[in-house]
């Protein structure tokens, strides 16, 4: 027997002690057949593995695309991560014995591939704020760091997974279809404050984020994953919520106060707020919001009214006048009120005046009694 003849006949003796193992692809069962080293490698409980099973754990492109180039007989070179380490994939098609199969290693020469995917999965489990890894068009989680797993409520035991199967709450909420769509498109997706429903230590609970989904792709273009990096900002919104209720529950109190109430901003005196009981007072309507006193009300001005408001602005001193008597044009014909008033500077949380606060009674009636009662004592 040659030296040749004798190499090839303990091939597989070979392979076994240099720690290569041997699969082939079998289209008819959709499967891996596996030798025991390759069992060995990838933690195969059996010979035969579903082929995308077993091209998922494939970092350098998705699973569905390999299992193209094996069905279109196209040589393969891939890189796996299983367990924790980098695992070389080669096949090719043996066109004598009309087969797809190919030799599977522990990673041996791609110290470099293998110090950069390190490094990579190092800054993810590092990052500040929330981050993971998708792979492949099912977007099984590769990497997420500590703060994303207590966001799912999730521990290591997502890894591997398709992240529908691992957060099956996701079902019916838009984060599936969106990843879908960067993955499909290459566009960035970017939101704030979207709602989630997460289930965390058993309880459904509802969470809002500020998150970025992003695609990544390999050195020949190829899109291999989505990279999700998020920021809980439930207390936020929550704290937002909360804000805009009050604010609701006071716009309610203001508009159904029997007094006059308007809040009036900046220098210019813009109408911010103004209630009906003020709005009858000043014989106006609605359509004054957002417009400027001085433009609405122009008879007050020589009246003196903005100046005494322009006075409070800049002081920051309350001005309060009682029975005071003011005009008001109404369709060019004058009205006669009499009003207990008060303007008030409103400050930021830095101290600065943005506004002024008026209030008022209409004490017409009261005057008008005051009047005549006093002409009633004039006749006796």
């Amino acid at each position: 027997m040659d030296g040749v003849t004798l190499f090839s006949k303990n091939l597989n003796v070979f392979l076994s002690a240099s720690g290569i193992g041997l699969w082939y692809y079998s289209a008819s069962r959709k499967a891996v057949i596996l030798d025991e080293v390759a069992q060995g490698i990838v933690s195969a409980v059996s010979e035969s593995v579903p082929v995308l099973e077993f091209l998922q754990h494939v970092t350098t492109q998705p699973a569905s695309l390999l299992l193209q180039e094996i069905e279109e007989k196209k040589a393969l070179n891939a890189l796996l991560y299983i367990n924790n380490s980098n695992v070389i994939l080669k096949g090719q098609f043996m066109e004598s014995e009309g087969w797809y199969g190919g030799t599977i290693q522990r990673e041996t020469c791609f110290a470099a591939y293998s110090a950069k995917h390190d490094i990579f999965r190092s800054i993810i489990e590092q990052a500040p704020v929330a981050t993971a890894l998708f792979t492949g068009p099912e977007m099984r989680i590769e990497i997420a760091n500590s703060i994303m797993l207590d966001y799912w409520g999730k521990g290591a035991g997502v890894f591997g997974k398709p992240l529908a199967e691992a957060l099956p709450e996701l079902e019916g909420q838009p984060f599936l279809d969106i990843l879908d769509h960067v993955f499909t498109t290459g566009e960035t997706h970017e939101e704030t404050e979207a709602m989630a429903q997460l289930v965390v230590n058993g309880v459904l609970g509802t969470y809002y984020f500020d998150y970025t989904y992003k695609a990544l792709k390999d050195a020949n273009g190829t899109i291999y994953g989505v990279m999700d990096m998020a920021i809980d900002v439930t207390e936020r919104v929550l704290s937002k919520h909360r804000e805009q209720n009050s604010e609701i529950r006071f716009a309610n109190v203001i508009e159904q106060s029997p007094m006059a109430i308007g809040f009036l901003s900046g220098r210019e005196m813009k109408i911010e707020v103004a209630n009906e009981t003020i709005l009858r007072l000043w014989s106006r309507d609605e359509s004054v919001i957002g417009k400027n006193l001085k433009d609405v009300l122009p008879e007050i001005d020589a009246q003196g009214f903005l100046k005494l408001l322009d006075d409070v602005y800049t002081t920051g001193v309350t001005f309060k006048g009682t029975d005071t008597h003011a005009q008001i044009l109404n369709n060019g014909v004058v009205t006669d009120i009499y009003v207990d008033f008060s303007y008030s500077a409103l400050r930021d949380n830095n101290g600065e005046i943005y506004g002024i606060l008026v209030l008022a009674y209409d004490v017409s009636v009261k005057m008008q009694a005051i009047r005549e009662i006093a002409a009633s004592e004039a006749n006796f």
